[in-house]
């Protein structure tokens, strides 16, 4: 079992997106070769992030992805 860091001082906006955002970051992590607890945390940290702009259409940094991941904070431009 792996637990995630949590998310919860992130401000959700919309929930649209959300498990796409989570789909893609654990498959760019898996592609990019990390470990599966690396790559789900990229995945949560995705979604999480995903979820803080209106709509479907985010668009968020590897970088800011890899912040949230390791809880640090991001420069997050949507």
């Amino acid at each position: 079992m792996h637990a995630s860091v949590g998310h919860g001082d992130l401000e959700i906006l919309d929930r649209v997106g959300g498990g796409d955002a989570f789909a893609a970051g654990l498959v760019a992590g898996l592609l990019r070769g990390a470990p599966l607890p690396e790559a789900l945390d990229l995945g949560v940290a995705s979604g999480a992030l995903a979820m803080t702009t209106p709509g479907d259409a985010a668009r968020g940094r590897l970088a800011d992805v890899h912040a949230a991941a390791a809880l640090r904070p991001a420069a997050i431009a949507w």
